[in-house]
């Protein structure tokens, strides 16, 4: 069986798979962010007393709730560079990407005027270019650059060549949130994001895998926890349509679970402070665990900070010490409705961390779906 092993958000090459963001607890005296998270709760609560939140169009529709693992395989905008070579010519050995000024980790978004989406395209640039000098952009860390590189003819292969080794996809681990019965299916709850440049990653493509989750680091304060897992490259389940904020999104070969996993999604105005559970895969079986929904933020439109949790569950906190990256997508659960999904971990405080409605994520596969019918 070829399965590919990778720490859970932990990105292949310079891709972010943090799955799960890591967030600095509202109560911890951490400077900057601390400060900013008891801000942005102490706002929310002011303002939720000045408006009531319209009543929402109910969703009739269930869905099959998730809190398996999946592996997510993604085609990202660029291609990475993972490597720098000779290229041996009639005139001997060149090094166009080096003398261009590339370093390994740069990514390379446009040639010769051309937008550079993958490795592909690039090759397909390179091929028309006789060899004539070819403007290049690319970026390194958060930092856009260009440059000129001029490509040399390999004396073997008698094709052009920059000297450079690329890749342009990127897997990680996630947490699926719901399938619908077409097969439409919502995980993560956030986006995932270039670990160099914060960015949303824009994806062309992607493919869904089978996962196990093969042990667990625990978090502590200060330190974030993660589960560790396979990706199993022979376990093919769907296809990646987007990224976004609201997180991960695409269509599974054939709807997952059966009726005792069917759900309603919960309007965000039915969303309560009380108790909860979440569903969640941190060995070889899906497991639910008991939360506490401690806010519940009014949102009159789209937000991907839509409530407050705490882990209440002693086996989930003596496995894993709360909430850990890997977990991110675990949907939550509240009278009997699917009402959200994990999306952030408090770093100072591990039982606490945010959580996205599962509104706001249904109605995405809504748009997401008819924009790839």
């Amino acid at each position: 069986m070829n399965k590919k092993i990778v720490m859970v958000f932990v990105a292949v090459l310079l891709f972010a798979a943090c799955f799960c963001l890591v967030l600095a607890g509202s109560e911890a005296p951490e400077p900057a962010a601390a400060r900013y998270e008891a801000s942005t709760d102490d706002i929310s609560e002011k303002v939720s007393s000045l408006f009531v939140a319209p009543k929402r169009k109910k969703i009739e529709e269930k869905v099959y709730a998730g809190g398996y693992p999946v592996g997510l395989s993604f085609e990202g905008e660029g291609a990475f560079i993972i490597g720098l070579s000779d290229v041996i010519t009639e005139d001997g050995v060149k090094t166009p990407a080096l003398s261009a000024g590339l370093q390994i980790g740069d990514k390379i978004i446009e040639l010769d005027g051309v937008m550079i989406p993958n490795t592909t395209r690039m090759m397909e640039v390179l091929g028309a270019s006789d060899g004539r000098e070819l403007s290049l952009k690319y970026i390194r860390g958060t930092k856009f650059f260009e440059t000129k590189i001029t490509p040399a003819l390999d004396i073997g292969t008698k094709t052009y060549k920059l000297g450079l080794w690329s890749k342009d996809s990127s897997s990680g681990v996630g947490t699926m949130t719901f399938v619908r019965a077409n097969g439409a299916f919502a995980s993560l709850g956030h986006p995932v994001t270039d670990s160099k440049t914060g960015r949303i990653v824009t994806v062309t493509g992607g493919t869904v895998y089978g996962c196990e989750i093969i042990g667990v680091d625990r978090g502590i304060k200060g330190t974030a926890g993660s589960l560790k897992g396979n990706i199993l490259t022979d376990k093919k389940l769907g296809e990646i349509y987007e990224n976004n904020k609201f997180g991960v999104y695409g269509k599974l070969d054939s709807a997952a679970g059966d009726k005792s996993d069917l759900y309603q999604i919960a309007s965000a105005d039915e969303v309560h402070p009380g108790k909860a559970t979440i569903l969640s895969t941190i060995g070889t079986e899906r497991k639910e665990y008991k939360i506490e929904i401690v806010k519940a933020y009014r949102q009159s439109a789209m937000d991907d900070r839509s409530m407050v949790i705490k882990v209440d569950d002693k086996e989930l906190i003596d496995a894993t010490g709360g909430i850990v990256q890997g977990m991110s997508g675990s949907p939550i659960i509240q009278d009997g409705k699917l009402v959200g999904a994990v999306t952030h971990v408090f770093v100072n405080d591990p039982t606490r961390g945010y959580g996205v409605y599962a509104e706001w994520m249904f109605e995405n596969t809504d748009k997401i779906i008819q924009k790839n019918s």
